[in-house]
């Protein structure tokens, strides 16, 4: 069994986690489902994610939510768009993609 499915939003996450969790993301390849959002991750932890995410260690991925973070999620959500992965850019869009 694997992970599927990993829950941190408002946990207090913040960018030295999220470089932690990218060295070893590879080891969850079935997650699909990944919420950070409202948590404390800055520019240099969205940048790590959207790296992780872009190389595909994670393939089974189909939804992740980075909103209500001070950094930056342009690219979390770029690297999403380009897998084809969800990814809401707020809490009401979350919702509406959750009861759809």
């Amino acid at each position: 069994r694997s992970l599927r499915k990993l829950e941190l939003n408002s946990t207090q996450i913040e960018d030295v986690d999220i470089v932690a969790f990218a060295e070893v993301a590879h080891s969850v390849p079935l997650c699909t489902t990944i919420d950070l959002s409202r948590n404390n991750i800055g520019n240099d932890g969205m940048q790590a994610f959207s790296d992780v995410i872009r190389s595909g260690d994670m393939a089974n991925l189909k939804f992740v939510a980075v909103y209500g973070n001070p950094g930056d999620i342009s690219p979390v959500k770029l690297a999403c768009d380009v897998r084809g992965i969800q990814c809401p850019k707020d809490l009401m869009e979350h919702l509406i993609i959750v009861n759809s």
